[in-house]
């Protein structure tokens, strides 16, 4: 037995003056640590508490629901993505660039195509699957491209006439032009 800071305590299999290590070697540490969490918590609650509202943050306010709305990059990817899950080679056409577009998809890699020429070629490749689901993972301008922009899109289908499931990842280069954004790539990767 030993005779600590008034207590007596029992060594189990321990050498004279040596005791066993807590789980918080210093209980003031831990008690400073929880001191400054619980003024983390509160610390904004107090804040709420005022009464009246800091003219300051209302700019704040209104640039975060800016940046809440979705860009015209990303409205123009998830209609193409919508359309790309229905199979609507029609509606995928309407987002195409004029000015020429490249297509790599299975077996298929042209570039340069006219937007009649694109959907002849997209029509043909989606003979091949049933209607599914597309969803539009990301879209994003390049950065140090201006007027370049990119979208990745998960699609997932089945193969025609079949119960067999085919999941792809579609990559849509897009460009800014006078009438806004257009699809001027579509690249089909496994």
């Amino acid at each position: 037995m030993t005779v600590r800071q008034g207590r007596v305590r029992q060594g189990r299999g321990v050498a004279e003056g040596q005791g066993r290590r807590a789980p918080w070697p210093d209980l003031r540490v831990g008690r400073v640590l929880m001191a400054g969490v619980v003024l983390w918590v509160l610390w904004p609650l107090a804040a709420e508490a005022r009464p009246g509202i800091s003219m300051a943050m209302v700019p704040a306010a209104t640039e975060a629901a800016v940046e809440m709305q979705p860009s015209e990059l990303e409205v123009v990817a998830a209609r193409f993505t919508a359309a790309l899950g229905q199979g609507n080679v029609d509606q995928m056409a309407r987002l195409l660039s004029e000015n020429g577009i490249r297509l790599r998809l299975q077996g298929l890699d042209r570039s340069a195509l006219s937007v009649r020429q694109a959907q002849a070629a997209l029509r043909d490749f989606f003979r091949g699957y049933e209607p599914g689901a597309a969803h539009l993972v990301r879209a994003a301008p390049v950065a140090g491209s201006p007027g370049r922009g990119f979208a990745e899109v998960r699609w997932q289908t089945r193969v025609a006439g079949t119960s067999h499931p085919a999941v792809h990842s579609v990559f849509l280069g897009l460009v800014r032009g006078e009438d806004g954004w257009r699809v001027d790539e579509l690249r089909l990767l496994p």
